[in-house]
Protein backbone atom coordinates (compact mmCIF):
# COMPACT_ATOMS: atom_id res chain seq x y z
CA UNK A 1 0.00 0.00 0.00
CA UNK A 2 1.62 3.13 -0.71
CA UNK A 3 0.33 7.01 -0.38
CA UNK A 4 0.11 9.08 -3.83
CA UNK A 5 -1.16 12.95 -4.11
CA UNK A 6 -4.47 13.89 -4.64
CA UNK A 7 -4.20 15.85 -7.89
CA UNK A 8 -7.16 17.91 -6.82
CA UNK A 9 -6.34 18.95 -3.19
CA UNK A 10 -2.54 17.14 -2.55
CA UNK A 11 -3.49 15.55 0.63
CA UNK A 12 -1.87 12.12 0.96
CA UNK A 13 -4.31 9.41 -0.41
CA UNK A 14 -3.35 5.75 -0.43
CA UNK A 15 -3.58 4.17 -3.67
CA UNK A 16 -6.10 1.90 -3.16
CA UNK A 17 -8.58 4.10 -2.24
CA UNK A 18 -11.54 4.75 -4.11
CA UNK A 19 -11.79 8.59 -3.72
CA UNK A 20 -9.71 11.39 -1.57
CA UNK A 21 -10.93 11.13 1.74
CA UNK A 22 -11.11 15.25 1.84
CA UNK A 23 -12.23 16.11 -1.45
CA UNK A 24 -14.00 13.37 -2.58
CA UNK A 25 -11.99 13.49 -5.91
CA UNK A 26 -12.03 10.07 -7.28
CA UNK A 27 -8.89 8.65 -7.37
CA UNK A 28 -9.18 4.82 -8.34
CA UNK A 29 -12.55 3.99 -10.67
CA UNK A 30 -13.50 0.31 -9.88
CA UNK A 31 -13.08 -2.10 -12.82
CA UNK A 32 -16.71 -4.02 -13.54
CA UNK A 33 -17.25 -7.86 -12.46
CA UNK A 34 -16.40 -10.14 -15.12
CA UNK A 35 -20.17 -10.97 -16.69
CA UNK A 36 -18.98 -14.39 -17.28
CA UNK A 37 -21.33 -17.15 -16.33
CA UNK A 38 -20.83 -18.97 -13.37
CA UNK A 39 -21.51 -22.81 -13.89
CA UNK A 40 -24.47 -23.78 -11.71
CA UNK A 41 -24.92 -26.91 -10.06
CA UNK A 42 -27.56 -29.57 -10.26
CA UNK A 43 -29.40 -29.89 -7.10
CA UNK A 44 -29.56 -32.43 -5.02
CA UNK A 45 -32.83 -35.20 -5.84
CA UNK A 46 -34.46 -36.47 -3.24
CA UNK A 47 -35.22 -40.13 -3.71
CA UNK A 48 -39.01 -40.64 -3.98
CA UNK A 49 -41.34 -43.46 -4.12
CA UNK A 50 -44.84 -43.80 -6.34
CA UNK A 51 -47.99 -42.81 -3.60
CA UNK A 52 -49.34 -45.40 -1.58
CA UNK A 53 -46.16 -47.26 -1.18
CA UNK A 54 -44.29 -46.02 1.79
CA UNK A 55 -41.71 -43.72 2.47
CA UNK A 56 -37.70 -43.39 2.27
CA UNK A 57 -35.87 -41.80 5.02
CA UNK A 58 -32.14 -41.45 5.50
CA UNK A 59 -30.64 -43.11 8.08
CA UNK A 60 -27.46 -41.56 10.45
CA UNK A 61 -24.03 -42.35 10.22
CA UNK A 62 -21.66 -43.49 7.72
CA UNK A 63 -23.41 -46.85 6.48
CA UNK A 64 -22.71 -48.44 2.74
CA UNK A 65 -26.78 -48.24 2.76
CA UNK A 66 -27.85 -44.76 4.15
CA UNK A 67 -31.91 -44.73 2.57
CA UNK A 68 -34.04 -47.36 3.85
CA UNK A 69 -38.03 -47.91 2.61
CA UNK A 70 -40.74 -48.24 5.16
CA UNK A 71 -44.12 -49.60 4.59
CA UNK A 72 -47.22 -47.27 4.46
CA UNK A 73 -48.95 -47.07 7.50
CA UNK A 74 -52.82 -47.98 7.50
CA UNK A 75 -53.29 -48.27 10.93
CA UNK A 76 -53.22 -45.88 14.03
CA UNK A 77 -53.85 -46.24 17.83
CA UNK A 78 -56.29 -44.23 19.94
CA UNK A 79 -52.78 -42.29 20.77
CA UNK A 80 -52.36 -41.66 17.33
CA UNK A 81 -48.86 -43.66 17.18
CA UNK A 82 -48.91 -45.55 13.76
CA UNK A 83 -49.66 -49.88 14.21
CA UNK A 84 -46.60 -51.75 12.72
CA UNK A 85 -47.89 -55.13 10.09
CA UNK A 86 -46.30 -58.32 11.48
CA UNK A 87 -45.57 -60.23 9.18
CA UNK A 88 -46.24 -64.16 8.45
Amino acid sequence: MALILCPECGHSVSDKAISCPSCGYPIHIPTPVSTELIPRRKPKRHRKLPNGSGSIKHLSGKRARPWAAYPPVTEFTLKGSPVSLALP
